[in-house]
């Protein structure tokens, strides 16, 4: 398959599980997300800062959706509560 091009700049989350590095390009979305929740932002921070992107009735399934692909994909290994 030939590289293609885009017209804007595109994320890449790369990561290591187990033995094996992988990696993916990210939407803008899930690129803001991950910043963001490396920076400490909460359920709700992530939240309310995805709203730039996702329809407020959508936005907690699009950030379950994020933060469970990241567990699934072995990303996300911790979760620390709040308090």
């Amino acid at each position: 398959m030939a590289p293609e091009q885009n017209p804007w700049p595109m994320g890449w989350l790369i990561w290591r599980y187990r033995l094996s590095t992988r990696y993916r390009s990210l939407t803008v979305d899930e690129a803001w997300a991950l910043d963001a929740t490396r920076e400490g932002a909460d359920f709700a921070g992530l939240c309310a800062g995805l709203c730039e992107w996702v329809d407020e009735e959508q936005v907690a399934a699009r950030a379950l959706e994020m933060v469970g692909r990241w567990i699934g994909d072995g990303v996300v290994t911790e979760i620390a509560a709040g308090g």
